[in-house]
């Protein structure tokens, strides 16, 4: 048994609007999300969701943790997915 875990990354719509229908599909479409004996995930940008597919076989499929999309500080590469722990505003 695998996971598979990929990240999307958003595209600028100026950007986009020069792509052409292969550039489109390899930007948005995802391909083989059920393959038998695995767990796969893409984690995208837009909305920073995670769409993902398990299709066990003979033997049942475990869904481990795998590694949180977060940054480390608050605003690292403009993203902050989760709220600071710590609040420097509130201090005295």
């Amino acid at each position: 048994m695998s996971i598979t875990y990929n990240t999307r990354h958003a595209i600028h719509p100026n950007d986009s609007k020069a792509y052409d229908t292969a550039k489109l599909r390899e930007a948005y479409l995802i391909e083989d999300l059920f393959q038998d004996g695995e767990i796969r995930m893409v984690y995208t940008l837009y909305d920073r969701l995670i769409v993902g597919g398990a299709q066990p076989t003979a033997e049942p499929l475990l869904l481990e943790t795998t590694l949180t999309p977060r940054s480390e500080q608050c605003m690292e590469h403009n993203a902050c997915p989760y709220p600071p722990t710590h609040d420097r505003r509130m201090e005295a």
